[in-house]
Formats: C-alpha cells, sequence, structure tokens
C-alpha cells in the first residue's frame, strides 16, 4: 500500500502523526469481507517506529507492529516507511502487511522490506 499526507514540519515523521494517518487510511481503503470490517493497528502491542538515516539516502519513519481486522478474526504482522517527498512538500508511507494463518511469517516480513527499500523517490 502506498499514500500520502501533507508534510507540516518535522512533526510529520514523529510516531504518533505516521500512526494517526495510518489509522485515518485504514479505516477509509482496507475493509473486510463483512459490513463494518477494517484494518486497525493492534494496539495491545505498540508498534515500534524508529528513525532510519539511510534509506535510499533520506531519513524516514520505520515502523513495525501488528494489524488486525476490526469485528473479524484476522492480523498479523506489518511494515511501513514513511519519508518526506520534499520535492511535493508530503510524506509519502510504504507499507506492506503479511496474512498467513499457521506459517511463520518472517520470511514474507524479509520480502516485504526489500520491496519496499527498493522503491525509490524522485528527487528533482
Amino acid at each position: 500500500m502506498i499514500y500520502s499526507s501533507p508534510y507540516r514540519g518535522e512533526a510529520s515523521l514523529s510516531l504518533d502523526s505516521v500512526m494517526n494517518t495510518r489509522k485515518k487510511v485504514l479505516k477509509q481503503h482496507i475493509h473486510g469481507e463483512f459490513e463494518n470490517t477494517y484494518m486497525i493497528t493492534d494496539t495491545t502491542e505498540l508498534p515500534e517506529g524508529r528513525l532510519v538515516q539511510d534509506f535510499n539516502k533520506n531519513t524516514v519513519r520505520e515502523v513495525r507492529g501488528l494489524w488486525e481486522m476490526k469485528n473479524e478474526f484476522m492480523g498479523g504482522p506489518f511494515i511501513s516507511y514513511s519519508v518526506h517527498d520534499k520535492l511535493n512538500n508530503r510524506v509519502i508511507t510504504l507499507e506492506g502487511f503479511v496474512f498467513a494463518p499457521g506459517e511463520r511469517k518472517k520470511v514474507y516480513i524479509r520480502q516485504l522490506e526489500v520491496i519496499l527499500k527498493s522503491l525509490k523517490l524522485k528527487q528533482e
């Protein structure tokens, strides 16, 4: 999933700001099979967020955590990268999530990490 939000200074890459934007996007765009089901961030284990200094030569907010479907029995891990797109003055978020019941998720998360880190921003 790729989405953007306005850049309003360094606070736009804070963990709170990134998670609030994520919450809005997931509720609006990722729905389950049944009415009133949508993806949320599992808050029983708070997401881990850190700034990474060398992601395609940009500073990004990396977030790892767990997702689940509200009012449904689905969930799994996710990884997210939010970066300041200076050319367009916005925050672009690249995100991947895994749903693989009964399987080890580590390989899938590693694959998502490689895919997401391979994407490049146009700098000029």
